[in-house]
């Protein structure tokens, strides 16, 4: 996903589980500037979860390979 510009939203292997199930196994994510972007997929496949995630609203799993970045314009 490489526009030329940089990504407003940029996750790199995010993952979460409960107890044993695991839910997001590894998700990279870029949205760069100015886009429009959603999640498509079956009911379980993790999108709820992504979003959760990255608007701050639930924790993702310990991994000290995982990177969440965000830029907010003023």
């Amino acid at each position: 996903m490489d526009n030329g510009r940089s990504p407003t939203i940029r996750a790199t292997g995010l993952r979460k589980s409960y107890e044993e199930k695991i839910v997001l196994g590894g998700v990279d994510i870029a949205v760069p500037e100015a886009t429009i972007f959603s999640l498509l997929g079956p009911n379980g496949a993790g999108k709820t979860t992504t979003v959760q995630i990255l608007s701050a609203s639930s924790p993702p799993a310990p991994d000290p390979r995982r990177r969440i970045r965000t830029h907010r314009r003023t």
